[in-house]
């Protein structure tokens, strides 16, 4: 969930973070009323993202609502990135906030301020600076205890898809000792093309005459 104060660039980071123009951005206090959900991924692990509306002393009907959306999402989020202009002291509040364990500060708008050493991700949308060091950080906060640190890459869940990169794996080393001088070029493609299968059968491509024998196994061919 991203969370802040208006206008503190929390759509613009969405929007970033997708790599698409989801949320609305302005510069006009309030902007964003209503929270806004999206699909992505972050390192290859599924991660459903929350812009929601700038946590303030809102003085309408509409923008209290807001606010009181934005506080159930924090209070139900796995992991918090508050967000806070760099360069800028923070707020009693967000102080506050930012002491909770579910909690990760990104300065944004990093382009416009010196490093002051206050901590926290530094973020710019302008430069790109820091948007992969967010993404890092959520896959290690929220998918850290399920696998080593220094291994962010999901595991493969299904015996078949070990199975094939075995049998890839078996093949590409088989190919090997044909790739130097004086190897047979011809063995090394076959051992390349059974390792290409292999992995083609694991992402589901599909091979024709393996369905046209699953078609015709059920027929009785007769003269």
């Amino acid at each position: 969930v991203l969370a802040g104060r208006p206008n503190t660039g929390k759509s613009s980071l969405f929007n970033a973070l997708l790599g698409t123009a989801r949320a609305l951005v302005s510069e006009i206090a309030g902007t964003t009323r209503d929270s806004i959900e999206a699909h992505t991924d972050f390192l290859g692990w599924p991660v459903l993202l929350a812009d929601t509306a700038g946590l303030w002393e809102a003085p309408g009907t509409l923008d209290r609502m807001g606010v009181e959306v934005s506080r159930r999402y924090l209070d139900a989020a796995d992991l918090v990135l508050l967000c806070a202009e760099a360069g800028r002291a923070l707020e009693a509040d967000e102080t506050e906030l930012a002491s909770r364990a579910t909690v990760t500060m990104v300065r944004t708008k990093a382009d416009l301020a010196e490093d002051d050493g206050a901590g926290g991700i530094r973020v710019s949308i302008v430069t790109g600076e820091g948007l992969d060091a967010v993404r890092r950080a959520v896959a290690e906060r929220v998918f850290g205890d399920r696998l080593s640190p220094a291994d962010l890459e999901p595991g493969l869940t299904r015996a078949r898809h070990r199975e094939a990169l075995v049998q890839a794996r078996e093949a590409l080393l088989g190919a090997l000792p044909h790739l130097s001088d004086g190897g047979d070029a011809v063995l090394a493609a076959i051992q390349v093309r059974d390792a290409a299968t292999a992995l083609d059968g694991m992402l589901g491509a599909v091979d024709v005459e393996e369905v046209l024998d699953r078609i015709f196994a059920s027929f009785c061919v007769g003269k």
